[in-house]
């Protein structure tokens, strides 16, 4: 399709009437080289009746009137849509839809209709009926041999005129190239036709070429070739050992074509990148061909691809919107695959394009015989309701398809829309079936014909897929005899389908029904009413596993599932790795006396790589046991092991432990008792009611890595040292991550992570992990000493401690948590608290290292060192001075990358305690010699880090009594020291120093003071006395 190639420029808006003339008019003009001041009078000029006929077209300076030939194109344009909905109307009523549709797009049409190629109908007087030719644009493309006529094109025929008709012939006068002839670049280039000739009745040969090169367009980037990997976007095979030679190219804003790259069949990866690609073979000879990903729209108009022992088609992730003729230019081929990987966009090979195409179209446009069909996610969305849906009327076992080996119809939207949508009827010789992320409904009998080669069997995501209810007795996709043994894959997750009996299919490798919903329809012969009890949604009727003796089954998939009853052995599936019963309602209960067994005993086979169970007991099913009484299982002691007669060892006990790369096991409180010995490198048996946990063989030693036992009832004293088998020289060298929280331990063990043990656990959580209560007599919970290198993390919140060893990070150079970065403890005792940070102040000596101390997961619960009123106070308690101590502390960590959380405070780091001033030396006291004066003078030495000085002067038998002299603050002497060496202080105008007191004694008190660390009773003080016997001058020592 073309269109207008101007550039849009305001002021020429057709569509618009020109009003822009009305709307902007100064720019309108502007763009038009007309002056806007001289044009005032002309605003009109566009009105069909106002306006001022060719004013307009002379003083634009055009040929001719733009305003009516616009006019006339646009009245003629506007027909086209109408035009083609009523085509396509016409077309619908044909194809019996519902309710016709206008066609959808946002293509407007503003010039020549034009296309590749164009059909039209022609009367065919040989056969006295019309057909369907094309207008072909190239004519080297258009050659169609046709019995004994040559067509070329549509408007030249050349057709045999002997009585007895034979090879056509064309008499004229003079031959004359039309177009210079092009010399021959490969050896690839052959003649393919042979032309006679006579020329004055001698005869001669003239060698035609026709197809050589065939050419496609679309995007062809990131090209790769034959490879190791299989990943070509580009390969095709020859019959013979023909050299085959491409080139690509791109199209000009001319319409030139300019050749960008040349290679061969062994270079394809070196081509340059290009929207034409021209391949120089003759396609007769062409036996595979395989171009993906590349935008590819259509094939060559012409091409026949005729190779009695054509094979393999793939046009995967290409951009055709109409199906093509496969059947008339792959005639012979067998394998066709025109489906879209729904990654296409995101792996940068443009976007998805779909086809639309109705089932009898998509039957005449295949060849007879194919072998496989690939169409996943090729299709619009079908509204089955309609006769558009490629599946109708489902008879995919009828010719063309009726030899067909793969059949892949995934993501083709069939069954969108109301009412019940079968899957199709197939042949038996179909051996992989793909009718996967549909929207079927029913699944007809049909599909599983009897004597069906079925290997592989793909259904997953048609949610709402149920079999038909009336199939009497039971639908065959629930019976063993409708499988042959071939049978090696099948995905049924996300459907209502439930899992079919496919015990002793010794090929099936894998079985998918992760996602299945439970279909509401319990058949009259199951054992009881409700979905518990409904046979199809077990994995175990009556504890007989469907997939019993299946000798190659690797995984079993149930995860999310609607699945009931109990979880069998599979100790007989001698290939199985990978079992998932996550989120399922598969539970062992009441099936056993006097106790239920969580599992059996010697379960697994030793190939057993992956074990997952979480009971999802959230969903109230009508017949599945309840809480009342409480459901119970417990764990046999062999659960894990195998009989050593399995394997060419043996064992001392007989036994071995079964090897787990991971196992899972989450019932819900329902699993309760002893955990048996286990191997396995992933151990999570989290939300139990486990006990106690049987100590770990020294196979662990050098495989497991993570151990989570929280949200269990174990009990006792947490001793891993115990835990874990092994003397001297056994070290657990992958055991990275240990979680014991939400258990209820009663103490832990003094040295339980020996460091030689554990050197490279690196997590560790304790959180809520002991409870002291249970005890008869409740021992000190004492948290010990951490000195494993390799600690990361320690979680031990949630507890109470009654004691924290001292240095909790170190215990010693050698041995202390250098690795550290979290530590979360829930503690608000001061001492308790000052002692972590003063153990993390010493793991933080000399370094750097990132962090994190949390001493409350509980924002209402935290240790407070506020002081109130700090920078006020004039003396402090001696919790202050711890404050202010703890507060330096954190201060100096977080300096040093280490954030502490937890603890309340607001004091910055100009705030903190400073040093108490030293002793007052050298004090001596003094009486002025003036009669009646009786007046005080007090010496010493001027006291070191002292902001001021403070004296208390009092009598010896009223010690409470405090005396004012010239130098006061709220009834105390206070003394600013000078710079002097020895302070001075007189005391005067009171008389009661020394007289009337009974023994004339008095004491003074001084004592220096720091604003920011003097706390009271704590002080140096230095205390003389004076008497009236003392003499005039009187020191103290």
């Amino acid at each position: 399709m073309t269109d207008f190639k101007n550039a849009i420029i305001f002021g020429l808006a057709v569509e618009n009437s020109l009003n822009e003339l009305t709307v902007d008019p100064n720019t309108a003009l502007r763009n038009l080289n007309l002056i806007p001041a001289d044009f005032n009078k002309l605003r009109r000029i566009g009105s069909d009746s106002a306006g001022i006929g060719k004013t307009f077209q002379r003083l634009s300076g055009l040929n001719e009137n733009l305003l009516l030939k616009l006019d006339s194109l646009k009245s003629e344009t506007r027909e086209y849509d109408g035009v083609l909905d009523e085509i396509y109307e016409a077309r619908a009523r044909r194809s019996r839809r519902q309710k016709a549709q206008p066609i959808q797009g946002n293509l407007n049409v503003n010039g020549k209709l034009s296309g590749r190629t164009v059909s039209y109908r022609v009367f065919d007087e040989e056969t006295s009926s019309f057909k369907t030719v094309p207008i072909t644009t190239a004519i080297n493309s258009a050659w169609d041999e046709l019995g004994t006529s040559i067509f070329l094109g549509s408007s030249l025929k050349i057709a045999s005129t002997n009585a007895s008709p034979g090879n056509p012939l064309v008499k004229t006068g003079k031959l004359k190239n039309l177009q210079t002839f092009t010399q021959r670049r490969f050896l690839a280039e052959k003649a393919t036709h042979k032309i006679a000739i006579k020329v004055d009745g001698v005869q001669y040969y003239m060698y035609a070429i026709k197809n050589n090169p065939f050419v496609f367009t679309g995007n062809f980037k990131n090209i790769v070739g034959e490879s190791a990997d299989n990943d070509a976007n580009i390969l095709l095979t020859v019959s013979d050992s023909s050299t085959i030679n491409y080139v690509t190219a791109i199209v000009d804003i001319n319409g030139n074509e300019i050749e960008v790259s040349t290679q061969n069949q062994n270079n394809i990866s070196n081509l340059v990148n290009g929207t034409v690609l021209k391949i120089y073979t003759d396609p007769q000879k062409v036996t595979n061909l395989k171009l993906t990903g590349h935008e590819i729209e259509e094939l060559p108009p012409g091409v026949i691809f005729s190779n009695a022992s054509g094979v393999d088609c793939n046009l995967k992730d290409n951009s055709f919107t109409t199906f093509p003729d496969l059947k008339k230019q792959f005639p012979n081929f067998k394998k066709f695959n025109l489906s879209q990987d729904v990654n296409k966009t995101s792996n940068g090979q443009g976007p998805i394009v779909k086809m639309d195409i109705e089932f009898a179209e998509l039957k005449s446009k295949l060849p007879n015989d194919i072998t496989e069909l690939n169409l996943g996610n090729a299709f619009i969305d079908f509204d089955a309701a309609t006769s558009d849906s490629p599946l109708a009327p489902n008879e995919f076992n009828l010719a063309p398809f009726d030899k067909l080996t793969v059949l892949n119809l995934s993501r083709c939207g069939t069954g969108e829309g109301a009412g019940s949508f079968p899957t199709p009827a197939i042949s038996t010789t179909v051996e992989t079936l793909r009718l996967n992320k549909n929207s079927y409904s029913l699944l007809d009998e049909a599909t599983l014909p009897a004597g069906n080669s079925l290997k592989i069997i793909n259904l997953e995501d048609n949610e709402k897929l149920v079999t038909t209810p009336d199939s009497p007795p039971i639908h065959k996709f629930y019976v063993n005899g409708t499988y042959s043994n071939d049978l090696e894959e099948m995905d049924v997750g996300t459907t209502k389908l439930g899992i079919p009996n496919l015990s002793g299919k010794t090929n099936l490798k894998n079985f998918y029904g992760d996602n299945m919903k439970y279909d509401e329809n319990t058949p009259p012969n199951s054992p009881g009413e409700g979905e518990f009890n409904d046979e199809r949604f077990q994995l175990a009727p009556n504890q007989i596993s469907k997939f019993v003796n299946c000798t190659a089954l690797k995984s079993i998939t149930l995860n999310n599932s609607d699945v009931h009853g109990p979880i069998p052995s599979f100790a007989s599936n001698s290939a199985l790795t990978d079992v998932d019963l996550s989120n399922t309602n598969l539970i062992n209960w009441g099936y056993d006396t006097p106790v239920s067994l969580a599992l059996p005993d010697e379960c697994f086979h030793p190939t057993m790589n992956n074990f997952q169970y979480v009971y999802n007991r959230s969903r109230n099913i009508d017949g599945q046991p309840n809480d009342s009484p409480p459901m119970t299982n417990e764990f046999p002691p062999l659960a894990f092991q195998y009989s050593d007669s399995l394997v060419s060892t043996t064992s001392d006990t007989g036994y071995f432990r079964v090897p787990f790369n991971t196992f899972t096991w989450k019932s819900r409180k329902v699993t309760t008792g002893v955990f048996p010995q286990i191997d396995a490198v992933n151990i999570n048996i989290v939300g139990n009611r486990f006990t106690s946990l049987t100590p770990f063989g020294t196979e662990s030693a050098s495989r497991l890595e993570k151990l989570e036992a929280q949200d269990n009832e174990l009990t006792g004293e947490l001793n891993l040292d115990n835990l874990f088998f092994g003397g001297a020289g056994i070290e657990y060298t992958e055991l990275t991550k240990l979680n014991f929280s939400s258990n209820k331990f009663t103490s832990m063990a003094p040295n339980s992570i020996p460091v030689s043990k554990f050197s490279a656990l690196e997590n560790l959580f304790l959180d809520s992990a002991f409870d002291s209560a249970i005890a008869d007599s409740p021992p000190t919970l004492h948290l010990p000493a951490f000195k494993n290198s390799s600690l990361k993390t320690i979680e031990v919140s949630n507890n109470s401690f009654d004691t924290i060893e001292d240095n909790l990070f170190s215990g010693g150079e050698s041995a202390e948590c250098t690795s550290l970065t979290n530590f979360t403890i829930d503690e608000t005792d001061f001492a308790k608290v000052s002692s972590i940070i003063t153990s993390a102040t010493l793991l933080q000596a000399g370094k750097t290292t990132t962090r994190s101390l949390n001493f409350s997961t509980n924002p209402a619960a935290r240790l407070d060192i506020r002081i109130p009123s700090f920078k006020a106070k004039r003396t402090y308690t001696a919790q202050d001075r711890d404050f202010f101590n703890m507060h330096e502390d954190i201060q100096a960590l977080k300096a040093k990358n280490v954030s502490v959380d937890g603890i309340i405070q607001d004091l910055d780091g100009e705030q903190s305690y400073a040093d108490i001033p030293s002793i007052p030396l050298n004090v001596t006291l003094q009486r002025f010699t003036n009669p009646g004066d009786n007046n005080l003078r007090i010496s010493f030495d001027r006291i070191a880090d002292a902001d001021r000085v403070i004296i208390k002067v009092h009598t010896q038998d009223t010690p409470n009594e405090e005396f004012v002299g010239n130098a006061t603050l709220e009834g105390i002497n206070v003394f600013n020291q000078t710079s002097a060496a020895t302070q001075t202080l007189d005391i005067t105008g009171d008389n009661r120093l020394l007289e009337g007191q009974p023994d004339g004694i008095i004491k003074v008190e001084i004592f220096g003071e720091n604003i920011r660390s003097i706390i009271s009773n704590l002080h140096n003080v230095r205390e003389v006395f004076l008497s009236a016997d003392s003499p005039p001058e009187y020191g103290a020592v």
